[in-house]
Order: C-alpha cells, then sequence, then structure tokens
C-alpha cells in the first residue's frame, strides 16, 4: 500500500493513472490519507490533498486522518529504534519511521481539516493529542498553522531503512531547457526576440 508505506512517488504515479483518491478499504474504511496521517507520511499525505483526498472522510468509528494523527500513532515508538533482523542478524528493510506527526497535522489544519469532528464515541482530534502527551499538538490545533506556513518547504526527519536519522525534503522538479540549435536567437547578431522556438 503506497500511502501507508509513505511511498509519494507510487502515490504520485497512481494518481496519475486514474486512482481514486477517496476510495476505502473493507476492513477499517480507511482511504489512502487516513494511512498516509495515521503513519505521519507528510509527502504521500500532500500528493493526496493534491490529488483531491477527502481531508474530513470518516472511518467506521468516525476517525478523520486528523484524528489519527493526533495521538501520533507508531511514529516515534520502539519502532523507531528496534527495528526486526533477519536470520544474518542484518535489519529487514522497512519503511522510513517518521519521528514527529506535527508535520503531518500541520498539513492537514492549512489545507482545511475540520478540528471539531468527534469520533462514534464523541471524542476530538484535540483530545485525543492531548490524552496522548501531545501538548504540542493540542495548541497547534487551537491556535492554527503559522501565518507564513509553506507546507513546500517542510523538512520532516525519519529514521531511514538504515537506523540513522535523516532529514527528507520535496525535491524539486527540474526545469527542461529549451534547445537551441540553429534558432534565429542563436546566432551572433540576431536580434532579440527572433527566434521562432515555441511557434
Amino acid at each position: 500500500h503506497a500511502a501507508e508505506c509513505g511511498n509519494d512517488f507510487a502515490v504520485r504515479l497512481l494518481l496519475k493513472h486514474g486512482a481514486r483518491v477517496n476510495d476505502v478499504d473493507n476492513q477499517k474504511a480507511w482511504s489512502a490519507l487516513h494511512w498516509a496521517a495515521f503513519h505521519g507520511h507528510f509527502f504521500a499525505a500532500q500528493s493526496l490533498i493534491k490529488g483531491g483526498a477527502n481531508l474530513d472522510l470518516q472511518d467506521n468509528n468516525g476517525c478523520t486522518p486528523l484524528l489519527l494523527c493526533a495521538d501520533g500513532g507508531p511514529a516515534g515508538g520502539a519502532g523507531a529504534v528496534l527495528r526486526p533482523r533477519n536470520v544474518n542478524g542484518r535489519p529487514v528493510p522497512m519503511p522510513p519511521v517518521v519521528l514527529s506527526r506535527e508535520p503531518v497535522v500541520s498539513l492537514l489544519l492549512f489545507a482545511g481539516a475540520d478540528v471539531g469532528i468527534t469520533t462514534t464515541h464523541g471524542v476530538s482530534a484535540v483530545k485525543v493529542a492531548r490524552d496522548a502527551g501531545k501538548e504540542h499538538l493540542v495548541q497547534l490545533m487551537r491556535n492554527g498553522v503559522q501565518e507564513d506556513y509553506d507546507p513546500n518547504t517542510v523538512v520532516v526527519e525519519v529514521i531511514g531503512k538504515d537506523g540513522k536519522r535523516v532529514k527528507q525534503r520535496r525535491r524539486k522538479k527540474k526545469k527542461k531547457k529549451k534547445k537551441q540549435g540553429g534558432t534565429a536567437s542563436s546566432r551572433p547578431g540576431s536580434r532579440p526576440g527572433s527566434s521562432r522556438v515555441g511557434s
């Protein structure tokens, strides 16, 4: 599952080829955004939101992606340090383990997620965060993101496959250079604006 593993490239590829972003699974009624938020995968969540993911879609228990992300989930737990090993004693390859849920919570709030939605038991995201001891998330949900918040500049710290801390950021797309061969503007003495490239 691309969103569950935080495979942003696969998420974007699937969306490009027509994957239905708000489809849910049969067991929990989780969408791809639920999975990405639960595991704290910022870039996958960002791509899903850009692809039209429903921010406030509720699962069988009434949980939205924000509610799932608010308790910190498995991020930063024992799994961040103790990784399973194979028979040779080498760490088994695993998806990166996110150390903080704040980036995804901020992203969801910035995109317009509703903090006031509660579960079928009447539990809000703020209460979930408070019960989990995540006071910084409580304050974030109460006050909102800062005015200068830009999701495109966010850096996420994870535990990589080798067990070391790694900082991840979205790669900027490289602009393709226009070929100049033989155009009027590329010849000595040609006047600016005389090129016919792109006409």
